[in-house]
């Protein structure tokens, strides 16, 4: 009997079919020859699942160290985000233990990760949180969100390209570079930078060592994912959803805020640690517990032992709004005693955080703050302390009404001035913050939020006015804006709104797209033709890669940054004495100097001419005669306006 075989009915053959061939493409895409994004998914892949990695384990180790405070009793929206940046900040003095103690090795780091790790298998890790979001999200409020969430996808993706930024390459990633090649801590002389507090630097430490530079640059983004995350849970706890959004959103299309989440800086850690520091005290202020009393604490301590320019951004402040709390019984003198005794408890769990920092000072330096108030360090000269730091940025003309104007007009001048280094504000927090002292009836929590932004925003003008410096008082002015926005007629807060941050995201992508960040990324740059672009002395370290022997050592003359070299050497930053002037100076012989320079172990010079004539208003050429008048060092390469030279022996 003839058996009929029915074919297989289209509708079964064709699905499987089609998933076979996209399987197929997909694989061939990001796997093939030719692989998209460069190196491969995995590549890519590896990063974003390392990243994860760490931002879970500093939530187990911050649920472990806060769990003393049972802040989740009081606030479940916000725990999360107070525990994943303790974790952070622990995780950070983690590493300076390490780092002091010389056991800085990459097996240590990952058996530590792993243990933070497990410890969000606790039980009580999701008890109360099915309560954070009771009601379900509008429409409105979901496409509200989308834009944040944009701005975060875009600015990861950006983050996660070859480091570049001068800061980064010259002391944010460069020092613990150093810490991570020698497993500890070590005086690193001629890098004026080295003596910062550096806690985002600790966290460096530990993206290096798994990964290398672009894991180390996108944790830089996760503070200011996280600063986003701890505003938005706050301001819904005290205000309601679609303005903890708005205010999201406010914060997260800041050009500045998403152009410096992709470089490896310390300025959205120390905005992390702010924003919750100034959460904490908001409960407090709201008739919060002790509890956040030593949360404020906590962090402020964090912030500060992450960037000097903390002091009077986030602990004055938060001080300020400490004191200034209303009391539950008047305000006699029984008020004042809990305040000052409150007050006191705030500022010595701060200067706990802060101690490591300023105790490896002590020892290294001489001085627990330095580089300030270090006498005698600078080249001609001294490097510039708090005073000069303040002076040199005061009018030198027009007397007091100039100095008044310098200071009152701040606040326009930083959003009205094109500043560099990612000081760019956008027009909608001038906009709309202004228009709150014409409303009433605005809610309770706009006090304590309006005090200690304009406490801020005043330490903020007396002192440096560097527009980067602001960013850990931007998430409380986005929850001004957000409450203005919120109570204008819609008629005129929408159109506002919409061209204000369209026009900060175009500005961003007009900024990155300069760089070519996601060029590098996407692989439209290769990584070595972006780093020759953006980084003038780059190529010579892929020559240094290739051509100069293992035990080679490098004496940079004029160039700061280390950052990339794959051999052993020094260097002094722009604040710091020319280390070739020095030995010049102690041998007094060009013979005698070529002596010094190979008895100290130099077997080669890089001379940077972009950053001689940038820095110290000389030539290669004008270098190499004063210090080298025979021609004795041989020219091996030069590209970019940089030269190395051989040592003769």
């Amino acid at each position: 009997m003839m058996r009929i075989i029915t074919p297989m009915p289209r509708t079964r053959f064709l699905p499987l079919l089609s998933a076979g061939w996209l399987m197929a493409v997909g694989i061939a895409f990001h796997f093939g020859p030719d692989p998209f994004p460069p190196g491969g998914l995995a590549s890519l892949a590896l990063d974003l699942v390392l990243l994860a990695s760490i931002a879970a384990a500093a939530w187990g180790l911050g649920s472990l160290l806060l769990s003393p405070l049972r802040l989740r009793d009081d606030s479940a929206i916000e725990a999360p985000f107070f525990e994943i940046g303790a974790g952070l900040g622990g995780l950070a003095l983690a590493l300076f233990a390490l780092s002091a103690a010389q056991i800085l090795y990459r097996p240590v780091v990952v058996v530590a990760l792993a243990f933070c790790v497990l410890l969000l298998g606790r039980g009580r890790r999701r008890e109360g949180m099915a309560a954070v979001y009771p009601r379900p999200w509008s429409r409105s409020d979901l496409a509200l969100m989308s834009l944040p969430l944009l701005a975060g996808v875009v600015t990861l993706a950006a983050s996660l390209a070859p480091p570049e930024f001068y800061d980064a390459l010259l002391y944010h990633l460069a020092v613990p570079d150093r810490y991570v090649q020698h497993h500890g801590m070590l005086p690193i002389p001629g890098n004026y930078y080295a003596h910062y507090p550096a806690n985002m630097g600790m966290l460096y430490a530990i993206g290096l060592l798994l990964r290398g530079g672009s894991l180390a640059q996108s944790l830089h983004w996760l503070c200011g994912a996280m600063a986003a995350c701890a505003l938005y849970a706050s301001a819904s706890r005290h205000l309601d959803r679609t303005t903890a959004i708005l205010a999201c959103a406010i914060f997260c299309l800041t050009p500045g805020i998403m152009l410096t989440a992709t470089w490896a800086i310390a300025d959205l850690c120390v905005t992390l640690f702010a924003t919750l520091c100034f959460a904490a005290i908001l409960n407090l202020w709201r008739g919060g517990e002790r509890r956040w009393l030593i949360a404020a604490g906590i962090f402020a301590g964090l912030a500060l032992g992450t960037k000097y320019t903390a002091a009077v951004l986030v602990c004055a402040p938060a001080a300020a709004a400490i004191a200034l709390r209303p009391a539950g019984s008047g305000s006699g003198p029984g008020h004042r005693r809990r305040a000052a005794l409150e007050a006191a408890l705030f500022a010595g769990i701060a200067l706990a955080l802060v101690a490591p920092w300023l105790a490896r000072n002590a020892i290294i330096a001489g001085n627990p703050l330095a580089p300030y108030f270090s006498a005698g360090a600078g080249g001609e000269g001294s490097p510039p302390d708090v005073a000069g730091e303040m002076a040199r940025r005061l009018p030198r003309e027009g007397g007091a009404p100039a100095l008044a104007a310098h200071y009152l007009l701040a606040p326009w001048r930083a959003t009205m001035t094109r500043m560099g280094q990612g000081g760019y504000l956008g027009p909608v927090l001038l906009m709309l913050i202004p228009t709150l002292l014409l409303m009433r009836g605005l809610p309770a929590a706009t006090a304590p939020v309006a005090l200690m932004t304009a406490i801020g925003c005043v330490a903020w003008a007396v002192s440096s006015q560097v527009v980067r410096y602001l960013f850990p008082l931007l998430p409380l002015a986005a929850i001004l804006a957000a409450i203005a926005a919120r109570r204008l007629p819609r008629l005129v807060a929408v159109p506002a709104l919409a061209w204000s941050l369209a026009y900060n995201m175009l500005l961003f992508m007009l900024l990155i797209e300069t760089i070519g960040s996601l060029r590098a990324v996407t692989g439209a740059e290769p990584a070595g033709d972006y780093l020759g672009r953006r980084v003038t002395y780059y190529p010579a370290m892929a020559w240094l890669e290739i051509n100069a022997p293992p035990k080679a050592r490098i004496l940079f003359v004029g160039e700061g940054r280390t950052f990339y070299c794959p051999r052993e050497c020094v260097a002094s930053s722009p604040f710091d004495a020319p280390l070739l002037d020095r030995y010049a100076a102690e041998s007094g012989s060009e013979r005698a100097l070529l002596a010094r320079l190979r008895a100290e172990g130099f077997t080669h010079l890089l001379v940077s001419e972009p950053e001689l004539r940038r820095a110290r208003q000389t030539t290669a050429d004008e270098v190499m005669r004063r210090f080298f008048p025979s021609g004795a060092p041989h020219l091996e390469f030069e590209g970019n306006g940089v030269r190395i030279y051989y040592l003769p022996a």
